[in-house]
C-alpha cells in the first residue's frame, strides 16, 4: 500500500496557558485511505496531567491556487484524526486549549507519496485476456480464449481492454509498460469509460497506439489521431518500453520513450472531471503487456 512520509519544520516547541503546558501537535501515525491520493493523519499533543480543559484544532493546506481551512472544537483528548488530506502538500497544524484561545506556534507536516505500485484489474478485462498471477501482464491467447473470471459489469465488451486496479483523484504519477512489436494500444483513461468503444475513441480516454502493419505511433483521443512516430535509425529500432506521466491536478499525461528518455507527447487537459486509472489494450494475437509500477517519477519529466 502507499506510505507517506511525515517531515517538520524546526523543533517542537510549548507554550503555557493559565493552567497547565502543552506543546505543539505531533505526529503519532499515518494511516492510508482506500485510495492512494488520501491522507489520514493521527496528531497527538501533550498536556499536563491535572489539567482537564478540552481542545481545539485548526488545520490548514493548499489544493490548487485555494487554502482549505478547518477546525475541530472541543477535543477532550489530547489526539485527533484528520482525514482525507491530500497527499503532497504542507499541512499546517495549531492546537490550543477551549478557555485559552491563544494558539501554539505552526507546526507544519509535508507529506509525500510514495510511488503507487498497482495491477490490472480483472474485474475490467475482456473476456478474450489473459492475466498473469499477479495481473501485472495482460496476454491475447486468440479467440479461442475465454476467461474464467466470474461475470463483472465492470467487464469491457467490445475491444481487448483492461484498466488499472487503482483510481487516482490528484496526485503525480508515473507507470511504465513493456510492450512489444504486435501492436497495442495503452494509456489513461476514466475509471466510467464505456465499455463498449476503443480506448481513444471517445473523451474518457487518452492513449498511445502502435500499428505494427504501417510502422507508426499515434496518440489518440476523443477519435482525433496525432502521428507521433519517432525518427529510429532502422525500421526495425522499435520502442520497447513505453512510460506514462499522470500529473492529476495541472491535467498533463505525458508519454514516453523509456529506452531514449524522451518525451514523445504531452495532453494537456482542461480539469479532469473523474478518477483516472491506467488502461491498456495488447490489440493482436500473441500481445503481451507487462505493466510497472511502483516508480519514482523520472527527473527528466517536468510539468510543463
Amino acid at each position: 500500500g502507499q506510505k507517506t512520509e511525515l517531515q517538520t519544520n524546526g523543533t517542537p516547541q510549548s507554550k503555557t496557558c493559565s493552567k497547565c503546558s502543552f506543546h505543539i501537535p505531533l505526529i503519532l501515525g499515518v494511516q492510508n485511505t482506500s485510495d492512494v491520493t488520501k491522507t489520514t493523519l493521527k496528531v497527538r499533543w501533550s498536556c499536563c496531567s491535572n489539567c482537564e480543559s478540552e481542545f481545539n484544532l485548526k488545520w490548514s493546506y493548499k489544493l490548487k491556487e485555494d487554502t482549505v481551512e478547518k477546525l475541530q472544537e472541543g477535543i477532550s483528548a489530547t489526539s485527533f484524526i484528520i482525514k482525507d488530506l491530500p497527499s503532497n502538500c504542507d499541512i499546517t497544524v495549531n492546537v490550543c486549549h477551549t478557555k485559552d484561545t491563544s494558539w501554539s506556534p505552526c507546526a507544519i507536516f509535508k507529506t509525500k507519496q510514495s510511488p503507487a505500485n498497482f495491477s490490472f484489474d480483472v474485474n475490467t478485462a475482456h473476456i478474450k485476456l489473459k492475466l498473469s498471477p499477479d495481473s501485472k501482464s495482460v496476454y491475447y491467447p486468440g479467440d479461442e480464449y475465454n476467461n474464467a473470471s466470474p461475470k463483472s459489469p465492470s467487464r469491457f465488451t467490445f475491444a481487448l481492454n483492461v484498466l488499472g486496479n487503482i483510481s487516482f483523484y490528484s496526485g503525480r504519477h508515473y507507470w511504465e509498460i513493456e510492450v512489444n512489436r504486435n501492436g497495442w494500444a495503452l494509456g489513461v483513461a476514466y475509471r466510467g469509460v464505456a465499455r463498449n468503444s476503443w480506448l481513444g475513441s471517445n473523451d474518457s480516454s487518452w492513449i498511445l497506439h502502435y500499428n505494427p502493419c504501417k510502422f507508426e505511433y499515434k496518440v489518440r483521443h476523443a477519435g482525433e489521431a496525432t502521428d507521433v512516430t519517432p525518427k529510429l535509425n532502422t525500421s526495425f529500432s522499435f520502442i520497447k518500453r513505453v512510460g506514462v506521466f499522470l500529473n492529476y491536478d495541472a491535467g498533463i499525461i505525458k508519454f514516453l520513450d523509456c529506452t531514449r528518455r524522451t518525451v514523445m507527447y504531452t495532453y494537456v487537459v482542461k480539469s479532469f472531471e473523474q478518477p483516472v486509472c491506467a488502461a491498456a489494450n495488447p490489440f493482436y494475437h500473441g500481445g503481451y503487456l507487462t505493466l510497472v509500477s511502483g516508480l519514482d517519477i523520472p527527473n527528466y519529466i517536468h510539468d510543463v
